[in-house]
């Protein structure tokens, strides 16, 4: 496989591997990024039915102004959350706490549940004094779900960037050997006096070696005069051309 063939089935390759890993980010990541950012602020105390697709979540609360109800009976930090199905939903204090910043307001997770189906969730929030708050995303494990996405469209991008290099490599080498022939008065070397046929090489077969079968007629190109009266004299392809009569002769 030559270099020129081999960038282009690399930069095919990064394209394709690219647009498949920029499909699956954006259809998996983009619309619970967008939601989450999007989501309306509650004010406490707090009593809603939300629409929710299947995953993670997180319940933000402003962190400068909110402070946690006594605990109820199934609530956890004052939140309580039924299913679809008008069950429970399991609640747990997040490992981390993230960050969301929403019109100016720092909120930071305090709740963390799973969604186990899409479907309308009864969230219930109570806290001591007026307080905000967001129900988003878990954008931590969202990130983590399209990391080998990412990485895979790494990938592609690099291949991209190789195989563009190995083009320019190629076009480039390709345009010093046109220089190179352009510029030279004669494709191979031919010595002084060879006989009135076809050029002969001055690289020919070793020694005993088998002769092959004969070549074809060397193409069109100035090579030694075989007659030794001038330097160089055209061949066409089948026989020598008679001498430029503007060409000086060589003493």
């Amino acid at each position: 496989m030559t270099l020129k063939r081999l960038g282009l089935w690399m930069i095919g390759v990064a394209v394709a591997l690219i647009a498949l890993a920029g499909a699956v980010i954006v259809h998996t990541a983009g619309p619970p990024f967008v939601d989450t950012l999007r989501s309306p602020i509650f004010q406490t105390p707090m009593h809603n039915t939300l629409n929710l697709q299947a995953g993670d979540y997180l319940v933000y609360e402003n962190a400068a102004n909110f402070s946690a109800s006594p605990p109820d009976s199934g609530s956890l930090r004052g939140v309580t959350i039924v299913g679809p199905d008008t069950q429970p939903i399991p609640l747990s204090i997040p490992s981390t706490v993230q960050k969301l910043n929403r019109d100016g307001d720092t909120f930071s997770s305090v709740v963390e549940f799973h969604a186990p189906q899409a479907g309308a969730y009864v969230i219930t929030v109570v806290s001591s004094n007026a307080a905000t708050v967001v129900i988003g995303r878990d954008l931590g494990k969202l990130v983590l779900s399209i990391l080998g996405w990412v990485a895979l469209g790494l990938l592609g991008a690099a291949m991209l960037v190789a195989g563009v290099i190995m083009l320019i490599v190629a076009r480039s080498k390709r345009r010093r050997e046109t220089a190179i022939i352009a510029i030279s008065p004669t494709v191979t070397g031919y010595p002084a006096g060879a006989s009135n046929g076809w050029p002969i090489p001055i690289s020919g077969s070793p020694t005993g070696a088998h002769t092959p079968a004969p070549a074809p007629p060397p193409r069109p190109g100035w090579y030694p005069d075989p007659e030794a009266r001038h330097k160089y004299r055209w061949w066409n392809g089948q026989h020598w051309e008679a001498p430029l009569p503007d060409q000086p002769e060589e003493k």
